[in-house]
């Protein structure tokens, strides 16, 4: 999928991602906002004490994600893949395949939607077309899944950025 310029092949893919979500595996725990912050590597306050620069800016990010988590109230946890990206999804003849999947867990769909989104929105900076491929992509999601999941995807959208930026240290 990560080379698909494609409308189907990005409308696979988000039916794939729906179903996967949608998946009526028992619950474990939920992953929260603690447990993907721990997934960045460096850890973010080993980034903020190479970059002093950045602390404030580093805390105030996460100081936010936990207030916003705090907020978000109420969610059915949902099966996620935990590292959703077009480089995780095979795509052909029709039908999609989610690949890798390592960080299997539970937690807010909305997660991997926001990962996919700084993926799909980095990849329309050098390509205009992605622009085009990502609203298909969401428009079939939310043609199966509860609009309510698009307004918690900001939150891990930052956190994606911020795992990116300590990976990037």
């Amino acid at each position: 999928a990560k080379q698909s310029r494609e409308e189907a092949h990005f409308r696979i893919v988000a039916r794939a991602l729906a179903k996967l979500h949608r998946c009526p595996m028992p619950a474990g725990r939920t992953r929260t906002v603690e447990d993907l912050l721990v997934r960045c590597h460096p850890k973010h306050p080993v980034f903020a004490l190479g970059c002093p620069e950045l602390a404030p800016a580093i805390e105030a990010i996460v100081e936010r994600a936990r207030a916003a988590e705090r907020r978000l109230g109420r969610f059915t946890p949902t099966p996620v893949h935990g590292d959703f990206h077009l480089g995780q999804v095979h795509v052909g003849d029709g039908r999609a395949w989610l690949v890798d999947f390592d960080t299997l867990g539970f937690g807010d769909p909305a997660s991997d939607l926001g990962n996919v989104t700084v993926f799909l929105k980095d990849k329309s900076r050098h390509d205009p077309t992605m622009r085009a491929m990502m609203e298909a992509f969401l428009d079939e999601y939310f043609a199966h899944m509860e609009p309510a999941i698009g307004t918690r995807m900001p939150l891990y959208e930052a956190l994606t950025h911020l795992r990116r930026a300590c990976k990037q240290f």
